[in-house]
């Protein structure tokens, strides 16, 4: 016997599933957030790039839905190899956050 106790097996598989569960809300957020910024086109009237927002808005929608595809496939995949699997949805959610802000940089600069 040790001296420490040993966490059950069910504890990371519950996390994945939280992370997993996680991911579509925030992708729905980021989609919101990006949306709303969106309305910085209504303030200027000829000096916008209108391509770079729809390269902003459509590049979250197609980063948010690739990575959710991406985490749920390679967790699958991971977990009945028996790896661990936490970190995967972390890192899907690590990538649409970097999305998020790459997507507000650029209305940013298509609205300045």
């Amino acid at each position: 016997m040790s001296a420490t106790p040993e966490a059950p097996k069910a504890y990371p598989l519950i996390n994945t599933v939280l992370l997993l569960i996680a991911q579509p809300i925030a992708a729905l957020f980021c989609q919101i957030g990006v949306l709303f910024e969106l309305f910085r086109f209504d303030a200027c009237q000829r000096s916008c790039d209108a391509g770079l927002g729809n390269v902003a808005f459509y590049g979250m929608f197609a980063v948010s839905v690739l990575m959710l595809a991406a985490s749920i496939t390679l967790t699958v995949i991971s977990r009945r190899r028996g790896r661990r699997t936490v970190f995967i949805p972390l890192a899907g959610l690590a990538v649409m956050t970097g999305a998020f802000i790459i997507a507000l940089l650029l209305i940013g600069e298509a609205t300045a």
